[in-house]
């Protein structure tokens, strides 16, 4: 709720409004019970009324009226990232709104927010829900340690890919599940061999970066790659789509 409630709040939704309450609301519901984002809108909206004692129709016109504030006077740049701006129904972007904002789920925890950085005071003051620890060194057990230690959230921890390949990365990917590690990184230079061999050391998740739409995505997932890490810099947006 509370990621909601500053996704709305950057796009220019009032909190005054209704519809800011509802849509609080209609994102709470989608996340307990997959009904509703699978289209029973109207069932949605019984609900959200049933809760503050009013009737469907009027939550439907308050969560209307909510995205019409955001799509018509809001931050453009924050509601196009949220929303879709072209289709532009109740459903629709009560849909979108979830689905742009949920995030990843791993071993019960859901990360919606990473920041990448080794800097421990950085880590220590941010707000994020994970940390991607990535540094274009060789990986070192110490400094895998020191971050995770120094870490209130979930750490996904670097393991090479250039230099370091092969068993040395599945060492140190073991030696990072030992110390709590949520995950591993693989650089976009990592050998198939290696993944391979992280995923028959590990059971934490794999991550792999990828540089370029050229990239050959489906062999990585095929050798036990479960997350993808996009990182193209301005290309980002272009790898994304392609």
């Amino acid at each position: 709720r509370d990621k909601t409630i500053d996704v709305l709040l950057q796009m220019g939704v009032p909190a005054s409004i209704k519809g800011f309450t509802y849509i609080c609301d209609a994102i709470e519901l989608f996340d307990t019970d997959p009904y509703y984002p699978e289209g029973k809108i109207c069932s949605l909206y019984f609900e959200v009324a049933r809760l503050h004692e009013t009737t469907a129709s009027r939550v439907e016109r308050a969560i209307r009226h909510a995205f019409e504030v955001a799509l018509t006077k809001g931050e453009r740049d924050i509601v196009e990232l949220y929303l879709d701006c072209e289709h532009t129904q109740n459903s629709n972007l009560l849909k979108t709104l979830y689905f742009r904002m949920r995030g990843i789920r791993i071993f019960g925890r859901r990360i919606k927010s990473l920041i990448y950085t080794t800097d421990v005071a950085v880590i220590r003051n941010s707000n994020a829900d994970a940390v991607f620890a990535v540094y274009p060194f060789t990986p070192q057990p110490t400094i895998t340690e020191a971050i995770i230690e120094a870490s209130e959230v979930p750490v996904f921890a670097g393991v090479g890919g250039g230099m370091t390949n092969g068993r040395r990365s599945a060492s140190i990917a073991a030696y990072a599940e030992h110390q709590g590690a949520f995950g591993v990184v693989c650089n976009a230079f990592i050998q198939n061999e290696a993944i391979r061999a992280i995923k028959e050391t590990v059971e934490i998740p794999i991550v792999f970066t990828v540089v370029s739409e050229h990239a050959d995505i489906q062999s990585r997932l095929d050798a036990g790659v479960d997350f993808l890490n996009v990182s193209g810099a301005a290309r980002t947006p272009a790898i994304v789509a392609e």
